[in-house]
């Protein structure tokens, strides 16, 4: 059976880590999972929503008891190990570079038309 300081311990890293790497500085865990939304992969928000679950259970004594430690404890090292993994850099870094990649990507066919244009309209 799992002790509910265990839990809480479990749940108290988690929230930790998702305000470190997505900002979701409020609310339960549930909350912050869905703050952080797609950017994580369904497996890893499907852990972070069983420890949830397990943690509420570990709360009422009687319920406690149908909790299963070694699937619960699964799903925090898979949860852990995916959060841990995540570099706020990096991501940073690919959401500045995809922006200039778009607005490049953009200006060119804007020029490419106006050649396009004037080529056809004889200035050219």
């Amino acid at each position: 059976m799992v002790e509910s300081p265990d839990a809480g311990r479990m749940v108290a890293k988690l929230n930790t880590l998702l305000e470190k790497k997505f900002g979701a500085r409020r609310g339960t865990l549930e909350r912050r999972v869905r703050k952080a939304g797609r950017r994580l992969p369904a497996s890893v928000r499907r852990d972070l929503a069983e420890v949830a679950k397990t943690a509420k259970l570990a709360e009422n004594p009687k319920l406690a008891r149908q909790i299963d430690p070694a699937k619960m404890t699964a799903a925090y090292d898979r949860a852990l190990k995916h959060l841990n993994a995540i570099d706020v850099a990096d991501r940073r870094k690919g959401a500045i570079l995809g922006a200039l990649g778009v607005t490049s990507f953009n200006l060119i066919v804007v020029f490419a038309v106006l050649i396009v244009l004037l080529i056809w309209r004889g200035f050219l």
